[in-house]
């Protein structure tokens, strides 16, 4: 009886032992209930309308609000990428604090958000300040991340929950990471005319002006005075085939800081497009190929204009603002030849 006394008293202790090292290394769970862990969530995300970003290197980034849904502006120019919106306001009125860290561990956290932390501001429609709160980097298990209210000095561990990892990411500072990366995505009824230029002498036989003459009427005409015109009537269904490819190519990359950019446009392209809308806005796109350096012979295949090379990407130089990486099988639904709209 004595004996098993003697267990029972240390297993007692072993027990408590435990419970205090593991609430001087991972921290207590909040007990104000549901208020304290919503503390940093805004809960509904359409009253956001702004959200600023900044870090102690200056870098900042401003997102606005410019319609329902996804459709935001990064930086009062560009429009904002989809994806990384969704994510960030998913983040925003989701994030919920997961514990309080260990008071021997909050210097170390306040330091480590001073000095690595990205700034969160978020406004509604009238300008008004919802939220405004600092997110640092992940937790020793990888399963939070350190915050802290602006104003406050008692750092907390937040996570998003069923979500594993950390949400630093999501509100990261890098400005490309905001930006949309769409070269066309047009409304094929608002679209006037598209020139596409095959500029190479074997190539050029394919240029074509193509014009808007009413909804369903279109010319279809040689861009190269040598290109023999076909006395032929214009298929509807084909142009609208054609401009229907116009809705939605997208980029894989921007490539502003390739250390190249200046000499590779100065190079003859393979392809230029210019697409005039109905208002009178122009898209001017350059599309380089990348392959092995050969000469660049044309053939034609089922109407879709091609090298003799197999090219799996492009340079694309944007109205001489960005520089981005396309990929053939996106874009090359759009490198059309005169002959096939007949």
């Amino acid at each position: 009886m004595k004996k098993t006394l003697i267990l029972l008293l240390l297993f007692i202790m072993f027990g408590l032992g435990a419970m205090m090292y593991l609430k001087d290394n991972k921290g207590t769970k909040g007990t104000e209930g549901a208020e304290f862990e919503k503390m940093f969530a805004i809960d509904d995300a359409e009253e956001i309308h702004k959200i600023f970003l900044a870090d102690r290197k200056g870098n900042t980034n401003t997102l606005t609000r410019n319609g329902p849904g996804e459709d935001w502006i990064y930086d009062g120019k560009y429009k904002a990428r989809p994806g990384a919106i969704r994510n960030l306001l998913d983040a925003m009125t989701r994030i919920r604090v997961k514990f309080r860290p260990a008071s021997a561990a909050t210097e170390f956290l306040v330091e480590n958000l001073s000095t690595g932390g990205i700034k969160v501001e978020a406004y509604n429609k009238a300008g008004e300040k919802l939220k405004a709160y600092y997110v640092g980097g992940s937790s020793q298990d990888d399963y939070g991340t350190t915050v802290i209210m602006e104003g406050s000095d008692e750092p907390l561990i937040a996570h998003i929950p069923n979500w594993i990892g950390t949400i630093y990411n999501r509100y990261s500072i890098n400005g490309i990471d905001w930006r949309h990366k769409g070269i066309f995505e047009e409304d094929p009824d608002d679209i006037q005319s598209v020139k596409i230029d095959y500029p190479g002498p074997e190539l050029n036989v394919n240029s074509f002006v193509l014009n808007r003459i009413s909804s369903r009427k279109f010319t279809v005409e040689p861009l190269y005075a040598t290109t023999p015109i076909l006395e032929k009537p214009v298929q509807a269904g084909k142009v609208e085939a054609f401009l229907v490819e116009f809705e939605k190519k997208i980029a894989e990359a921007f490539r502003n800081d390739h250390t190249d950019k200046e000499n590779l446009i100065k190079q003859l392209p393979f392809c230029e497009i210019t697409m005039v809308k109905k208002d009178g806005t122009e898209k001017r796109v350059k599309f380089f190929p990348i392959f092995p350096e050969d000469a660049q012979i044309g053939k034609e295949e089922y109407g879709l204009v091609a090298t003799n090379r197999p090219v799996f990407r492009y340079f694309a130089d944007v109205n001489g603002d960005d520089f981005m990486l396309v990929q053939q099988r996106v874009f090359g639904e759009i490198f059309w030849g005169y002959s096939r709209f007949f």
